[in-house]
C-alpha cells in the first residue's frame, strides 16, 4: 500500500521507499526538491515523526552540441599576421547544466603543418604559421564541438 501521490512523488507505507510517478526536469535555478515526510505509527495514541527529504535532480546529457552553420568559409590574404583570427565557429548545446552545455572545440583533420589553432572554448580559428599561396592555396579543416559532460 502507498500514500497518495503528491507533486509527482509517492511513498510505500510499508518500506518508506519514495518513488516518482512522473518525469523530473532539471532546473538550474532549483535542482533540489524538498519533501516533508510524516511517519505515523499504529500505536494508541499514534506517535509521529517528521523528516525533510532532499532530492537532487541531476541534468542528463541528452543534447549534443550543434554548429550554427553546417560549414564555414573564410578567405584571407597570405600576408595576414600570425595570431590573427581567421574565423570563429559556433555551436550550442541545449542541456541546462553548466557542465553539459559548455562546449570545447578541436581541429581533428586538415591542419597540415599545424598552420592553425583553435581556441578551445571560443571556437576562434587562429593563424599560427605564415601562409604561402604558391605552396598551398586552401585548407579544409574539420572541427568537432564536444560538451563538457560531467562524469560520475
Amino acid at each position: 500500500m502507498s500514500t497518495p501521490a503528491m507533486d509527482g512523488f509517492y511513498i510505500d507505507e510499508n518500506t518508506g521507499t519514495i518513488y516518482t510517478n512522473k518525469s523530473l526536469s532539471f532546473d538550474p535555478r532549483q535542482h533540489t526538491i524538498q519533501l516533508i515526510v510524516t511517519a505515523v505509527d499504529k500505536g494508541h495514541p499514534p506517535l509521529t515523526a517528521v523528516a525533510a527529504v532532499h532530492i537532487q535532480v541531476v541534468d542528463v546529457n541528452n543534447n549534443a552540441p550543434k554548429f550554427a552553420n553546417p560549414s564555414y568559409t573564410s578567405t584571407v590574404l597570405e600576408d595576414i599576421p600570425r595570431g590573427s583570427t581567421i574565423l570563429t565557429v559556433s555551436a550550442t548545446d541545449h542541456d541546462k547544466s553548466y557542465s553539459n552545455h559548455n562546449i570545447d572545440y578541436r581541429i581533428i583533420e586538415g591542419n597540415i603543418g599545424e598552420v592553425f589553432a583553435i581556441a578551445g572554448t571560443t571556437g576562434e580559428i587562429l593563424l599560427m604559421k605564415a601562409l604561402d599561396r604558391e605552396e598551398r592555396a586552401n585548407y579544409l579543416l574539420k572541427v568537432v564541438a564536444t560538451d563538457r559532460v560531467a562524469l560520475p
